[in-house]
């Protein structure tokens, strides 16, 4: 959960996919598209490196895990990381399982929560990071050649 809204996070070599009750996101090298369910609209466009830069920080779980400082008992929060203001873990009582991390800077506060971590054992991940539209009464709007 982030901010209260169920969300599914992929990650594969320099490939996202977010996803939500309201839309799909894709970002990678070559473009970041957006699918609305509930409009029937995408929304392609020039690869957004800021946000994947942004979330590839985030993510980047081995650089930052040497950079959390103890708080109390099973909390956690990072120390330096010139992208994020505050960044705090939080784990169940026998630290087996990671409960929860709040996130803020300026511009952003998330709140993540009930988190599972699952693992695919397909070295075929293409087919996760397309747009599969069975509908095909969408509307496409690709602003990479729109002037």
């Amino acid at each position: 959960m982030v901010n209260n809204s169920k969300i599914q996070f992929l990650k594969y070599k320099n490939n996202f996919k977010i996803k939500n009750n309201d839309y799909l996101l894709l970002l990678d090298d070559n473009k970041t598209s957006k699918y609305i369910f509930k409009t029937n609209q995408l929304f392609i466009d020039f690869p957004d490196k800021k946000f994947k830069k942004y979330i590839n920080k985030f993510f980047n779980f081995n650089k930052n895990s040497r950079k959390f400082k103890y708080i109390k008992p099973n909390s956690y929060y990072l120390k330096t990381n010139k992208y994020l203001d505050e960044m705090s873990l939080f784990f169940n009582n026998d630290c087996t399982k990671l409960d929860s991390i709040i996130v803020k800077n300026k511009n952003l506060n998330l709140n993540l929560n009930e988190i599972k971590f699952s693992y695919y054992s397909s070295n075929s991940f293409d087919s996760l990071f397309t747009l599969n539209l069975s509908n095909e009464n969408y509307i496409k709007y690709d602003f990479r050649y729109e002037k």
